[in-house]
C-alpha cells in the first residue's frame, strides 16, 4: 500500500466501507489517524434486474453522501 509506507503523508481518517472489510487488520498508518469503518454491502453483489441493481447503487451511493456530508460537517464543527 502507497499509503502506509514510513513516507507517505499523514492522513486524518482511513474510511474503509464494505462490509467484507469489517475485521481485517489494517496497516499502521503512519501520523495515527482516526480509523473508521461504514459497513454497506457491496453493490457489485446485487443480482437481478436492471432497476433493482440501479436501486441498490443509488441507495448506497445516497448512504455514503450523507456519510460523508455528516463527517464533513463534524470536522468543521471541531476546527
Amino acid at each position: 500500500m502507497s499509503f502506509s509506507t514510513p513516507n507517505s503523508p499523514n492522513m486524518d481518517f482511513i474510511i474503509t466501507v464494505g462490509d467484507n472489510a469489517k475485521g481485517e487488520v489494517c496497516p499502521i498508518w503512519p501520523g495515527h489517524p482516526a480509523i473508521l469503518h461504514w459497513g454497506l454491502p457491496d453493490p457489485a453483489l446485487v443480482r437481478g434486474s436492471y432497476e433493482k441493481q440501479k436501486k441498490f447503487y443509488l441507495d448506497i451511493k445516497n448512504q455514503l453522501k450523507e456519510k460523508i456530508r455528516t463527517l464533513a460537517n463534524l470536522i468543521k464543527y471541531i476546527n
